[in-house]
C-alpha cells in the first residue's frame, strides 16, 4: 500500500479558501484487511510559505483496507490546537497562519491490524522577519572625536537573511549591508543613525532604534587672559577671558585649585567664558584656571593674578627702652604691601635719609632717645602709611642707699633715718623722684638735697615702703633709673630658679630671705597679685585649649596601630583617656607614654572605633578634648547561611531561597558556587525558582571585601578596576554621567576593564562608573567618588610681630590641603602645641623668638613649614 504525502498552500489565514492538492488514493474493495504496501511515494514541496500569512495543508494517502492514519512532528506525536487540525479521517493536516516554529519535519503513518507504514519526512519552508533590528557602534558612543573611525553594525532575525539600508537623520544613505563604516568622521556627520531591514520574500520591513553619533572637535589652544592690566585693591576690576579651539561644551573655573563660585564680587558671563571680579581685593590674588572640555577632551589654561595693595598700618619692631650701649640697635618697619613698599625714616620729625626696611642705630647714646617714624609708600597704589615708635635710652642710673650714712642705716628699718641717692647722673641735669610709678610727694619727714640727687627720710614709717625711681632730664633727653624697693625687715633677699621652663613641666623657684625680724615670703608675677605663699607651693595655672590629634583614622582590623596625642595649656598636667565611657589603662595592646599624653593602640579590633577623648586636670581645673572616631575595616567573619524552606530534600519545581550574612565593614561581596562551579550571580540571596534535579548539589558562598588602601594623590597615578561577572561584549567608562575617552593621561586596558589616570590633577575629581554590555543586557556599576588628595600647599602664619609682657597673642597657621592638614607648633625648636591656632598665654621676655608651624597631610605624606618671629617687649619683675 503506497502512502502519498501532499501539501497545498493558501496565502490567507483564518477561515479563508484553501486549495487542496491531493493525490488520489486507491481503495481496494476487499472484505478482509490487506497488508499495507511498503512502497513510499516521492513528493517535492514547491510552495513557499510566509509567516502569519500562509496556511499549509498536508494530505496523506495509502493503499490497503481498514486504514487508520496518524501524524508526527519530528519524533513526537503531533499536538493539535486552534491552528493545527486534522480532517478527512486524519488524512489531511491543516496549519493556519504558519509561524517559524512550524517547519517540521512532518511524517504521516498508516496502519491496519496486519501492517504499518510511514511516509517520508517533509520540512516546510517558511519565510519570516525581519524582527528586532538593532544597531551597535564600535567603539561605544555617543561622543566621538573628529577623525576617528566608527563601525556601525545592524542585525535582525529573518529568513532569508534581511537586506539592510542605512538612514541618518531621516536621509537615506547609499550604503547597504549589515555594516556601515564611518572613516575619519567629521562633525557634519553627527546625527541619528538608523538601519532599515527588508525581507525580499516576506516583503516586510523592520526599523532599528536610532543610535546617536555626536562628533566633536578636540579642545586645544586654550588661553586665559586679563585685559585690565594692573589691579589695585578697592579700585580695579579684573576681566578674565577663557578662549580655545574645538567643540566647547563646558567651561570650569578654579582659583588656587578650588572651584571658583559666583558671588557679589565674582560675576560669570552667560556663556561662562568670562569672569568679572571686582572691586578686587588682596584675597583675589592667586592662580586662576579655566578648563574647556567636551566628552572627548579637555584643556586647561592658567593665569596668575596679582592684586596690588597697601601699605597697611605700619608697625615698628624694636625695643622701647635701652641703656646706653656700645652695640647696634635695629628697628624694623613692618607693613603689608604688594609690591614691596619703599621706606623713609624720620627721627623726631627730621628725615634721616635711610630708605631701607630696617633702621640701625650703631651706638646707643642719650641723644638716640626720641620718636622714630617709618613712612611706607607703594609706587603702584600711590598710597602711603606711617607708624612711630618711641625709644627711651637709659643711662646706667640707679637708686641706691647713700654710702655716707652709717652701715646700719643702709638697711631700711621703721623708725630709723634713711638716705637714697640717684647715682650716675652727671650735672647739669634735672632730677625728679618717683614712688610706685608716680611723682613723689614729700612730707615733713622727707627732704631733697640741693641738686635733688639725694632723698632723705628723718624717720622711716611703714607707709614709706615701695618702689623708688629717679628720672634724669638733660635737655630733650629723659632717662629713668632702675628701681629700688624699700622693704622693711629684709636684710638679704636671694631668689633662685631656672631662667627658662618647659610648658607643662613643674619648676621650682626658691627665695632665700634673711630677715632681721619675722617675715613672710610672698611671690608676685610681673609685680601683680600674688600667685601663692611659701617657697614650696606649686604655681598652678588653669587648664585651657585641650586638643586631641590622631595619626590616622582609616584602619584595618588586626593589621594597623594608631597613636593619639593630647595637648593642653596649664600646669601641672595630668592625663587620662576614655574609649566611649570606659577608662583606658596601660596594658596589652594599650600603651601610654610616661607622662600620659600619648596613647598607642596596637593590633586594632572593630571594638576600638571610639569615640576617644582625653581628660586633662590639675589641682585647680580640668578640661576634656573633642572626640575622635576611628573607621576600622574588618571581616568578613561569622559567615552563616539560611535555607528557606529548611528541608533535607526538595521536590522538583520547588522554590528555594538561600540567604547568607557576614560581619564585615565595608559590606562584603558574596559569590555563589554549586559543586565548586561559580554561578553567574552575586548578592546575599540566591533564588532557585522552579528548581530541577540538575540543580542538586553542594552550594557554597564566597565572600570578599574590597578595601581601598591606596589613595588618589595629586600628580600621581591612580587605577580603577571594573569587576564584571558574566560574558561581556563591550565595556566603557563614564565620569559625572558623561562618556570618558582615553587621552595622554587616561589609559584603558584589560579590555577596557581597567582605567588608569596618570599625573592626577584636581579637575579629575568626580563620580566614575563603568558600563558593561553584551547581546542581551547592559549593566552600570555603582559610582566611585574620586577626590584627589593634595597638599599641604602655601603654608603660612599670621599674627602680631610685637607684643607686650603679660599680654597673650594668637598665631594662626593655614595651608591648602585635602584632606585638611595636621598642624604642629614649635618654639625655638621645641614642640609647644597642635592645631591651626596657637595661644601663647601670658608672655614674658623668654617668649621672644621663632615660632614654626609644621603642616602634615597623612594621606599624601607631605609637609609644609612656615615661621613667624615674635618680639616681646618688657620684663619680668619679682617682688619679695
Amino acid at each position: 500500500m503506497p502512502i502519498f504525502f501532499n501539501l497545498s498552500d493558501s496565502s490567507f489565514c483564518g477561515d479563508q479558501h484553501m486549495e487542496m492538492l491531493t493525490c488520489a488514493s486507491s481503495v481496494v474493495p476487499l472484505s478482509t484487511p490487506l497488508a499495507l504496501s511498503h512502497t513510499l511515494s516521492h513528493m517535492e514541496l514547491e510552495t513557499e510559505l510566509v509567516e502569519f500569512n500562509s496556511t499549509a495543508s498536508l494530505t496523506c494517502s495509502a493503499s490497503g483496507t481498514s486504514i487508520s492514519f496518524f501524524w508526527l512532528n519530528g519524533s513526537s506525536e503531533l499536538t493539535l490546537g486552534e491552528r493545527v487540525q486534522l480532517t478527512n479521517g486524519n488524512t489531511t493536516l491543516i496549519i493556519t497562519c504558519v509561524s517559524r516554529d512550524d517547519i517540521g519535519p512532518y511524517r504521516c503513518g498508516a496502519f491496519n491490524i496486519i501492517s504499518k507504514d510511514m511516509s517520508q519526512n517533509m520540512t516546510l519552508t517558511i519565510y519570516y522577519g525581519p524582527d528586532k533590528a538593532t544597531v551597535a557602534a564600535a567603539p561605544v558612543g555617543p561622543f566621538y572625536s573628529s577623525g576617528c573611525d566608527i563601525m556601525l553594525r545592524c542585525s535582525a532575525e529573518a529568513s532569508p537573511a534581511a537586506v539592510f539600508q542605512w538612514v541618518v537623520s531621516g536621509t537615506v544613505l547609499g550604503e547597504k549591508g549589515p555594516e556601515l563604516k564611518l572613516a575619519n568622521i567629521q562633525t557634519n556627520q553627527s546625527g541619528s543613525y538608523t538601519c532599515l531591514a527588508h525581507n525580499t520574500k516576506s516583503l516586510r520591513y523592520s526599523t532599528s532604534q536610532p543610535i546617536n553619533i555626536i562628533v566633536v572637535e578636540k579642545i586645544s589652544q586654550v588661553t586665559l587672559n586679563d585685559s585690565t592690566g594692573l589691579l589695585i585693591e578697592g579700585r580695579s576690576f579684573s576681566n578674565l577671558t577663557c578662549e580655545g579651539s574645538g567643540t566647547i561644551l563646558s567651561t570650569e573655573w578654579m582659583k588656587d585649585y578650588q572651584i571658583l563660585s559666583p558671588s557679589n564680587s565674582v560675576i560669570f558671563s552667560p556663556d561662562n567664558k568670562t569672569v568679572l571680579i571686582g572691586p578686587v581685593r588682596r584675597s583675589d590674588s592667586g592662580e586662576y584656571q579655566c578648563t574647556l572640555s567636551n566628552p572627548v577632551s579637555s584643556d586647561t589654561a592658567k593665569f596668575i593674578m596679582t592684586v596690588n595693595y597697601g601699605p597697611d598700618k605700619v608697625v615698628i619692631g624694636g625695643p622701647s627702652e635701652v641703656e646706653v650701649q656700645a652695640k647696634a640697635l635695629t628697628f624694623e618697619c613692618i607693613t603689608e604691601s604688594i609690591p614691596t613698599a619703599s621706606y623713609t625714616w624720620e627721627f623726631n620729625g627730621t628725615n634721616t635719609g635711610v630708605t631701607t626696611v630696617s633702621f640701625i642705630v650703631e651706638l646707643v647714646h642719650f641723644e638716640n632717645s626720641g620718636k622714630y617714624t617709618c613712612i611706607a609708600q607703594n609706587h603702584v597704589t600711590k598710597l602711603n602709611a606711617s607708624g612711630s615708635h618711641a625709644l627711651v635710652v637709659k643711662d646706667p642710673i640707679s637708686v641706691m642707699p647713700s654710702t655716707d650714712q652709717p652701715l646700719l642705716n643702709q638697711t631700711p628699718k621703721v623708725g630709723r633715718s634713711f638716705h637714697l641717692t640717684c647715682n650716675g647722673a652727671s650735672p647739669p641735669v634735672t632730677i625728679i623722684w618717683f614712688k610706685d610709678g608716680g611723682a613723689l610727694t614729700l612730707d615733713n619727714r622727707m627732704s631733697l638735697s640741693f641738686d635733688n640727687a639725694t632723698l632723705s627720710f628723718s624717720a622711716l614709717e611703714k607707709r614709706n615702703g615701695g618702689q623708688y625711681e629717679c628720672r634724669v632730664i638733660n635737655g630733650s633727653v629723659s632717662v629713668i633709673s632702675g628701681d629700688y624697693w624699700i622693704n622693711f625687715g629684709y636684710v638679704i633677699v636671694t631668689p633662685t630658679g631656672p631662667n627658662q621652663v618647659e610648658l607643662g613641666v613643674e619648676s621650682q623657684f626658691i627665695c632665700d630671705a634673711k630677715c632681721g625680724v619675722d617675715c613672710t615670703v610672698q611671690w608676685a608675677l610681673h609685680a601683680g597679685f600674688p600667685k601663692g605663699r611659701g617657697n614650696k607651693d606649686p604655681l598652678d595655672s588653669p587648664i585651657t585649649n585641650v586638643s586631641l590629634a590622631v595619626s590616622q583614622t582609616n584602619l584595618v582590623e588586626f593589621n594597623d596601630s594608631v597613636t593619639f596625642t593630647c595637648s593642653a595649656h596649664g600646669t601641672p598636667l595630668e592625663f587620662s583617656w576614655r574609649n566611649r565611657s570606659s577608662e583606658l589603662t596601660s596594658g596589652g595592646s594599650v600603651q601610654l607614654s610616661s607622662d600620659g599624653r600619648i596613647l598607642t593602640i596596637t593590633n586594632l579590633t572593630r571594638y576600638d572605633q571610639g569615640p576617644f577623648t582625653c581628660i586633662v586636670a590639675n589641682g585647680i581645673s580640668n578640661g576634656t578634648s573633642g572626640t575622635i572616631y576611628l573607621k576600622i575595616s574588618y571581616g568578613p567573619s561569622n559567615l552563616t547561611m539560611i535555607v528557606i524552606p529548611k528541608k533535607t530534600g526538595y521536590i522538583s519545581g520547588s522554590n528555594i531561597t538561600l540567604t547568607c550574612s557576614a560581619d564585615s565593614s565595608p559590606p562584603a561581596l558574596f559569590l555563589w558556587s554549586n559543586n565548586n562551579v561559580f554561578l553567574n550571580t552575586s548578592g546575599q540571596s540566591l533564588q532557585l525558582t522552579n528548581a530541577s534535579q540538575n540543580q542538586t548539589g553542594s552550594y557554597t558562598l564566597t565572600n570578599e571585601t574590597s578595601i581601598h588602601l591606596n589613595q588618589p594623590i595629586f600628580n600621581m597615578s591612580f587605577t580603577l578596576s571594573c569587576d564584571i561577572i558574566g560574558p561581556v561584549d563591550s565595556t566603557y567608562w563614564e565620569k559625572n554621567g558623561l562618556y570618558l575617552h582615553s587621552d595622554s593621561r587616561i589609559f584603558l586596558s584589560n579590555q577596557n576593564k581597567t582605567l588608569t589616570l596618570t599625573q592626577l590633577t584636581l579637575p579629575d575629581d568626580g563620580d566614575y562608573q563603568c558600563v558593561a554590555s553584551n547581546s542581551v543586557s547592559n549593566m552600570t556599576s555603582g559610582s566611585y567618588r574620586l577626590m584627589v588628595n593634595y597638599g599641604p600647599w602655601n603654608t603660612s602664619v599670621s599674627g602680631p610681630a610685637i607684643a607686650a609682657v603679660l599680654s597673650s597673642v594668637s598665631l594662626n597657621c593655614c595651608a591648602s590641603s585635602q584632606p585638611p592638614s595636621e598642624y604642629t607648633w614649635y618654639f625655638n625648636g621645641s614642640k609647644v602645641a597642635e592645631g591651626t591656632t596657637y595661644m601663647t598665654g601670658a608672655l614674658s621676655l623668654n617668649n621672644s623668638g621663632e615660632y614654626t608651624c609644621i603642616t602634615y597631610n597623612n594621606i599624601t605624606s607631605r609637609s609644609g613649614k612656615a615661621t613667624w618671629n615674635l618680639s616681646v617687649i618688657g620684663g619680668i619683675k619679682c617682688l619679695v
